[in-house]
């Protein structure tokens, strides 16, 4: 019998970094149970939760034109070789990989990683968040990540090619990844942190068809690993990035921890419900194809009744 594969693909603020910590702190617990997720390979990822090894040697190849050679990881076809014959050495029935930038607009991700196919059965499983909550959270994460510390505006940002994309088209990145390996592969979660039993480990657990109910009573199963500032202390950090005032790890964890004054907000209801409306076919089609709960609208309810559960998760 054929091993399986899951290849978690994000995306970004759908609570990526929480599956990824429980996945990895708990990897030989879940060993016993069936289920294999190995640590990073090779390069500076090694003690990471993550598989982002895989993914910056597919982007290195596609910025150069492959063939081209990662200076740290080497070349993505034989790092992708050493994670197959561990996966296969090791021997569980279900192995999972994940880095959420596999999840990006480009699509070369899928592509380099369909190989795969030849060796495993393969399920691809994403998360996806309500369009015009994606765009804050995403937004205010760029500001507090150090390695990007944005200092655009909302409203330049949000006209990017790329993230008018992620916004209104994800339907077509999604089909990327059911064309690289079969469109039954694909499965599209929706991120609904603020609804009555959301469950973000169990849902992913069932994906994975890991049954075993000790699986979910481990460590880090509720833990939120990845808060977003909220939006008034977002555009303070952002003030001081642009006035170059030196930031850093330890202050943006501060001012993650200090209270939210509520004076700012990204999108106004207007705005949301604009979002929304030119999101709606791109949602329904996603819907249609990739969500296997059997629900008939993405995310059900309109902006004006469910405004109130937007959460700083």
């Amino acid at each position: 019998m054929r091993q399986t594969l899951i290849l978690h693909i994000g995306t970004h603020k759908t609570g990526s970094t929480s599956i990824q910590n429980y996945l990895y702190y708990n990897r030989l617990w879940l060993r016993h149970l069936g289920v294999f997720y190995p640590r990073p390979i090779n390069g500076r990822y090694f003690y990471t939760n993550n598989h982002n090894d895989l993914r910056d040697t597919a982007l290195s190849e596609g910025k150069h034109r492959s063939p081209h050679i990662h200076p740290e990881f080497g070349s993505h076809d034989a790092l992708l070789g050493r994670y197959i014959r561990t996966i296969k050495e090791v021997g569980r029935p279900v192995n999972i990989l994940s880095s959420e930038g596999w999840s990006s607009h480009l699509n070369r991700y899928a592509r380099r990683l369909a190989p795969l196919t030849q060796h495993f059965d393969v399920k691809v499983v994403t998360f996806m968040r309500r369009p015009d909550h994606w765009i804050e959270k995403f937004y205010a994460q760029r500001i507090a990540n150090i390695e990007h510390a944005e200092t655009r505006t909302f409203d330049a940002f949000v006209a990017q090619p790329h993230i008018e994309t992620y916004l209104y088209n994800r339907h077509r990145m999604f089909n990327w990844w059911a064309k690289a390996f079969a469109p039954n592969a694909l499965s599209v979660i929706p991120y609904e942190p603020a609804s009555p039993g959301f469950d973000l480990i169990g849902r992913f657990l069932d994906v994975c068809a890991v049954d075993a109910k000790v699986a979910r009573n481990l460590v880090l199963r509720h833990a939120n690993a990845n808060p977003t500032l909220p939006p008034s202390q977002a555009e303070k950090l952002r003030s001081l990035i642009e006035k170059g005032e030196p930031v850093d790890q330890r202050r943006v964890r501060a001012m993650k921890r200090a209270p939210d004054p509520g004076t700012h907000r990204y999108l106004s209801d207007e705005a949301r419900t604009q979002i929304l409306g030119r999101a709606r076919p791109d949602m329904d089609a996603i819907c249609a194809d990739f969500v296997r709960d059997g629900r008939s609208e993405l995310f059900p309810g309109q902006p004006e009744t469910l405004k109130t559960l937007v959460k700083s998760d």
